[in-house]
């Protein structure tokens, strides 16, 4: 609901949330410049920096847990990367874990998938972001013809930014993001 960012530092104000502006300009009747032209890459950069606090409690919690029962434990964590992918998200925790008690079990990460219909509400804000650096602005009625499965919501802001909230229907997952392209001073009103 922040337009992937955990604190966005360049972002609109809406209905309690910091939206980020993904594309922005601050002059008038230009397009805008891409903020996160890599947008997937920080999104999952993103999500990688607020779970890895959690992936590291996790591993020393197994140890514990693992202790208690009577096992000899050497843990050591390593990283945590997160994969947007289509229809999972997936995080991986590198960690060496070995376990001894009548024998040895050694791990070196553990994997945890998540169903989602994400990538595809990411990928398509990359495509709108595209369209709204070239032409000011994207057609939305234009996506949900091509894509049933996504409300694709556009919502103009008195300073010529726009609201985009990306739904997917079936599973009620949200992107939402703003930007500020071919903005017009005071005084016209445009229709979008």
């Amino acid at each position: 609901m922040q337009g992937g960012s955990s604190k966005p530092s360049l972002y609109l104000a809406y209905q309690g949330n910091n939206v980020e502006y993904l594309c922005y300009t601050n002059l008038y009747y230009k397009t805008c410049v891409m903020q996160q032209p890599m947008l997937k890459q920080h999104i999952e950069r993103e999500v990688k920096d607020y779970i890895e606090a959690k992936a590291k409690n996790c591993i020393n919690g197994l140890k514990d847990e693992m202790e208690k029962k009577g096992y000899s434990v050497s843990a050591s964590y390593q990283s945590t990367d997160v994969q947007i992918i289509p229809n999972n998200i997936d995080v991986i925790i590198n960690a060496k874990v070995s376990l001894t008690k009548e024998g040895t079990q050694s791990f070196n990460k553990f994997e945890v998938g998540q169903r989602s219909e994400f990538y595809d509400l990411v990928m398509l804000a990359g495509s709108i972001l595209n369209l709204e650096t070239r032409y000011g602005t994207a057609e939305s009625t234009t996506y949900m013809f091509y894509y049933p499965d996504i409300r694709v919501e556009k919502l103009a802001q008195g300073d010529g930014s726009k609201i985009y909230i990306l739904t997917n229907k079936g599973t009620e997952e949200k992107f939402m993001f703003a930007t500020r392209s071919l903005a017009w001073p005071g005084g016209y009103k445009l229709s979008l």
